[in-house]
C-alpha cells in the first residue's frame, strides 16, 4: 500500500470513530421512541405518505399500531397490476 493508501484508511477510521457516538445515540433514541431533532421536519411527511396508502395515522408515539391499521397501507403498496 502506498501513502496515499494510509492516509485513506485512517482518514476513514478517525471519520468513523468521530461518527459512532452521535449516531449511536440518534439511533438509540429512535428505537425507544423518543423525540429527536429530525420529528419536526419528518413527521408532516411520514404523516402524509401513511395517509396517501390509506392508514390511519396515530399523532401518538404510545399508541400502538394494529393489523387493522396497517392492512391498508399493505394492499395499496402491493397491489399487482
Amino acid at each position: 500500500m502506498n501513502a496515499f493508501s494510509w492516509l485513506q484508511l485512517i482518514l476513514y477510521l478517525v471519520v468513523l470513530l468521530a461518527l459512532a457516538r452521535p449516531l449511536g445515540s440518534f439511533m438509540a433514541r429512535v428505537y425507544q421512541g423518543e423525540c429527536t431533532f429530525l420529528d419536526p421536519v419528518l413527521r408532516p411527511v411520514e404523516r402524509l405518505i401513511y395517509r396517501a396508502s390509506g392508514g390511519i395515522y396515530s399523532s401518538s408515539p404510545c399508541r400502538s399500531h394494529t393489523s387493522a391499521n396497517t392492512a391498508a397501507p399493505l394492499r395499496t403498496c402491493s397491489t399487482s397490476r
